[in-house]
């Protein structure tokens, strides 16, 4: 303990560590190319390595009781969300997924994929995967040729009125 601020200090290490681990895994697996094959396969191997128990137990379930929600979301933001961002912005540029917000939709696609690595993590058959990166790649997909209005927020006014 005398490398680390305590208990505390060693968890988050840990957690980093596992963090930069997961995220390297990520990027060599998709590789360089973008694209929607390269997005899917590093979904795929962010579900692979969601079945890892150290991952799981660390990451996924104690983190965000130990380290507290802002804490970890920080961490989370760093490394899962920027590159689920980079992937997000290569479909987009490649017409993939319309050219919308990216903070919304990448937000909502975190979200699906951390649920993802929850089932994988209890559930990880490779059966359960394909399945999974095929509604990933569902999710992604619907829209093509298909451009539909962006939907805003409604404004202060029309919010009054209800």
């Amino acid at each position: 303990f005398h490398h680390f601020d305590g208990k505390l200090g060693l968890f988050r290490s840990v957690f980093e560590d596992l963090e930069v681990e997961l995220d390297a895994h990520v990027r060599a697996t998709a590789g360089e190319v973008g694209g929607l094959e390269a997005f899917l396969k590093g979904f795929r191997a962010y579900l692979q390595f969601a079945k890892r128990p150290d991952f799981h137990r660390i990451v996924m379930l104690e983190g965000p009781v130990v380290l507290g929600e802002t804490e970890w979301h920080a961490i989370e933001a760093r490394r899962a969300a920027s590159t689920l961002m980079e992937g997000l912005e290569s479909l987009v540029e490649e017409g993939v997924v319309e050219d919308r917000p990216r903070r919304p939709l990448g937000l909502l696609l975190l979200g699906a994929m951390s649920e993802a690595g929850f089932e994988v993590a209890r559930r990880g058959t490779a059966r359960n995967m394909d399945a999974l990166v095929d509604a990933m790649r569902y999710l992604l997909t619907p829209h093509i040729g298909k451009r539909s209005k962006v939907v805003a927020a409604p404004t202060a006014r029309a919010r009054s009125r209800k």
